[in-house]
């Protein structure tokens, strides 16, 4: 197992990596990620890559929390990756500002991932204005396998900490040829960390494809 950080490059945990974390909980273990405009700024992919947790960073915005400085992907779950953790409760992302997808969850095997606690196509500063992630979704699982979760687990334990807040993007999520029991549960989408401000998807919410079954549960969902 590795995790290699190659700051001219990408954040890369692949090659059966286990247990590794990208940053933390704390604004001192913050990654400021952005600028690899050819590439994902963080990647977890391959058969074997598991128990990773990528918590905690700027990913597509500079260190000021609203400037954009653009990766192609903010993260990208590939190719057999199963396991890992996209934010955490208390310790999620800002996830804005890349040029495609903010979270891509994609191909067969790509299983039982989480996505958890993160804010997607929003600065980091007061008001949250809109920082768009590109030309489509801010959160997609797109043929991949299943099991994957974004948003609250119901638990009854840190659910509102575990809800994703999705605005400001084209689609605020999308599920496409999707593997069966994939969750989308208990986020804000198209609406601001206090559930109320107006920060809609400029073309949906929920985009569903097709594919297996999933499941779409209770969301708030907004857009113009």
């Amino acid at each position: 197992a590795r995790l290699r950080v190659a700051a001219a490059e990408r954040d890369a945990v692949h090659g059966a990596a286990v247990n590794n974390t990208v940053g933390g909980t704390t604004a001192t273990d913050r990654n400021v990620i952005g600028g690899h405009t050819n590439y994902s700024g963080v990647i977890l992919s391959d058969l074997g890559t598991t128990g990773n947790t990528v918590a905690g960073n700027y990913i597509g915005l500079a260190g000021d929390g609203a400037t954009v400085v653009a990766n192609h992907e903010g993260v990208l779950v590939t190719d057999g990756a199963a396991g890992n953790r996209i934010g955490i409760a208390g310790g999620g992302n800002v996830i804005s500002g890349n040029a495609a997808y903010g979270v891509l969850i994609q191909n067969a095997g790509t299983a039982n991932n989480s996505v958890q606690g993160n804010v997607v196509g929003l600065a980091a500063t007061a008001g949250s204005p809109a920082r768009p992630n590109g030309y489509s979704a801010g959160v997609a699982i797109v043929q991949a396998g299943g099991g994957n979760l974004v948003g609250t687990d119901g638990d009854g334990v840190n659910d509102a900490a575990e809800r994703n807040v999705i605005g400001g993007n084209q689609y605020g999520f999308q599920f496409q040829q999707l593997g069966t029991d994939n969750v989308l549960q208990g986020n804000y989408i198209g609406v601001g960390a206090d559930g109320f401000a107006d920060v809609g998807n400029t073309l949906s919410g929920v985009l569903l494809g097709g594919g297996g079954g999933g499941a779409a549960g209770p969301a708030h969902i907004k857009h113009p």
